[in-house]
Order: structure tokens, then C-alpha cells, then sequence
């Protein structure tokens, strides 16, 4: 249900509790009433009735009044900034909030947007450097390669756990040799197939 249609029905049902009490308390009242006072209420009443009317119709217009600028400047503009901003969260990091309310709750929005404007930087700021330090490592990996390249001698490159992250056409042909029998067939267990980007030297070893 529509947030206004939702609190509108509260509203209504709101009044109608208010006029089942006022009159509950009414009727128990009367009842309290001898009967010569109730006859002397009831003179008075159809007496002033026009202006108890009209004082009780000032009262319930007040009430409403009142109640429709909490509802509509507090309640139904808290609940929808609720809604955008999981909508910013979760979908759609570019949407802003504009919601009417009190001048507290446009505060309030206005904050948010700001937030959701700074973040929106700080993850631009990371995804740049992330690009450029990818990019770095790219270009040192390309480096140490070409290195490796020239270089007369066999080289393999591993981490802490043995894992091979480059070598050369040396090491590679190496290996290879030493896995060949005198007449060129290849050993049983060769382990010149072994190496590899991302496999480990201790197979090799």
C-alpha cells in the first residue's frame, strides 16, 4: 500500500477511536446524572447546541490538522528516504533523494546525498588506484620477464609455496633435456612437462 494511502487509513482510523471514546466517556457520564441534571444538561445543550457544534467540529479539524502535518512532514518522508536510500545502497548508486518534509527531514536528505556523493568518490578513487596498481604490477611482470629472457642461464621464478610464476626458455629447455634419454626418447616420470605458470617446483625438483 501506498505510504499516504497507508498512513491516510490510520488517520481515519485514528479519529473514529477519538469520537468512540469521547463518546463512551460521554454516555458514562450521563449516566452518573440524576435526573433533574439531566434535564438541566439537556437544556443547555439545545440551548448552545450550535456553538458546542461548532466548538467540537474547531476541536476534531485541529486534531486532524495537526495530526495530517505529523503524518505528512515526518512519518511518510521518514519511510520513503528508508526506500531510497536502499535503492542507492543496493541498485542504483547514482540516484538521489528528493523528498518533501520538515525542514529537519530535508536536512536529513541532504546529508544522505552528500554521503551518497562521497562514496561515490571514494570508490571511484579505488577502482583507479586498483587499476593503476594492476597496471604497475603488469608492467614490472612484463619487465621481469623480458629480463628473464635475455638471460644465458635457466631462471624459475616461484612464491613462498613453490609456486612457479615465471621462467625462461633456458630453464624450460633445461628440464627438458634432463628428462631425455642419450637416444632422445623421454625418461619415465619425465618432468619436463611439469613446469608451468602456477604449478609447482617441487614436482620438478
Amino acid at each position: 500500500m501506498n505510504p499516504r494511502n497507508k498512513y491516510g487509513l490510520l488517520t481515519a482510523i485514528g479519529v473514529a477511536a477519538m469520537l468512540a471514546v469521547a463518546a463512551v466517556i460521554a454516555w458514562l457520564v450521563w449516566q452518573q446524572l440524576v435526573p433533574g441534571e439531566q434535564q438541566v444538561i439537556a437544556a443547555l445543550v439545545k440551548k448552545y447546541f450550535p456553538f458546542l457544534f461548532g466548538l467540537w467540529v474547531v476541536f476534531i479539524a485541529a486534531g486532524l490538522f495537526v495530526l495530517d502535518g505529523v503524518i505528512h512532514n515526518y512519518i511518510i518522508p521518514t519511510a520513503e528516504i528508508g526506500a531510497e536510500v536502499e535503492l542507492i545502497r543496493t541498485v542504483n548508486p547514482d540516484h538521489r533523494i528528493n523528498v518533501s518534509g520538515a525542514k529537519n527531514i530535508e536536512q536529513l536528505m541532504v546529508a544522505i546525498n552528500q554521503w551518497a556523493d562521497d562514496t561515490k568518490k571514494m570508490r571511484a578513487g579505488m577502482e583507479a588506484r586498483i587499476v593503476q596498481a594492476r597496471a604497475a604490477s603488469e608492467n614490472e611482470k612484463n619487465i621481469l620477464a623480458e629480463f628473464l629472457t635475455e638471460l644465458p642461464q635457466g631462471m624459475v621464478v616461484c612464491n613462498g609455496e613453490g609456486q612457479i610464476l615465471l621462467y625462461n626458455k633456458q630453464a624450460k629447455r633445461l628440464l627438458a633435456d634432463l628428462s631425455e634419454k642419450p637416444n632422445g626418447e623421454t625418461k619415465k616420470g619425465s618432468y619436463g612437462g611439469y613446469i608451468g605458470i602456477g604449478r609447482s617446483i617441487f614436482s620438478v625438483l
